[in-house]
């Protein structure tokens, strides 16, 4: 391909912007929202207030019951069960970083590490699991952000693995939690293995596609690499 039609390419996802296609409104999550107190919760904090936080959601109207047991905490709600603990205490062999104590520096790389904890599951602990985005609601139609996370089954029941909540969290209760009605996009840890390795990648750092354009619109970049074919090749 000649530089003017490789730039054609290059602009098709530079300009054409991806971003509007799932705007994101202005997002706060308020101190009190459940998301934000799960959040607390995965995170680096003394007992003291561990306990005050739990106490709190106790009294919550849409709470009815909570449980802890071996760091899995169950809340039972209006809305159905979230059960949830830390990464590191559902997979204790998977060595997760400190980074995953302190929330703040967790934020703003999910799409990023939603692909590295991909190969990690697969190749670490033989997990098959998917990278998923969505745009969530933690409080319903107020705010949403693009995300992405990743999903397994472990006997027969589905989980979400989210790094950015240092989270393992039941499917359905992530779910309702975060008003998730319609997935953007879904790639499996085949896919992702494949594409990131070789040329594939590297041509779609040349042509300025972004992590986050690639967890969106995985399927339509990879049409746009196979018909252009002379930019890449897969390496044998």
């Amino acid at each position: 391909m000649d530089d003017e039609n490789k730039e054609k390419v290059k602009s098709k996802y530079v300009n054409q912007n991806y971003d509007l296609l799932f705007e994101e409104k202005n997002f706060y999550i308020p101190k009190n929202s459940l998301a934000k107190r799960i959040q607390d919760l995965t995170s680096n904090i003394s007992d003291e207030v561990r306990n005050a936080i739990l106490e709190e959601l106790q009294s919550d109207s849409f709470v009815d019951e909570i449980r802890e047991n071996n760091g899995v905490i169950s809340i039972k709600t209006t809305f159905g069960e979230i059960k949830f603990s830390e990464i590191g205490t559902f997979f204790p062999d998977l060595q997760v970083e400190e980074i995953l104590k302190d929330k703040n520096k967790r934020k703003g790389d999910c799409h990023f590490q939603s692909i590295l904890y991909s190969k990690a599951l697969k190749e670490r602990l033989r997990i098959e699991n998917d990278v998923v985005t969505a745009n969530i609601y933690p409080l319903a139609d107020e705010n949403n952000y693009l995300h992405s996370w990743n999903e397994f089954e472990k006997n027969e029941e589905k989980f979400v693995f989210d790094y950015t909540w240092n989270v393992v969290m039941n499917q359905e209760g992530y779910y309702a939690l975060n008003h998730i009605s319609k997935i953007i996009s879904r790639i499996s840890c085949v896919e992702i293995a494949k594409d990131m390795t070789g040329n594939i990648a590297k041509h779609m750092e040349a042509l300025g596609i972004t992590l986050k354009t690639y967890v969106t619109c995985r399927n339509e970049v990879m049409r746009d690499l196979e018909k252009n074919r002379d930019i890449f090749e897969e390496e044998r």
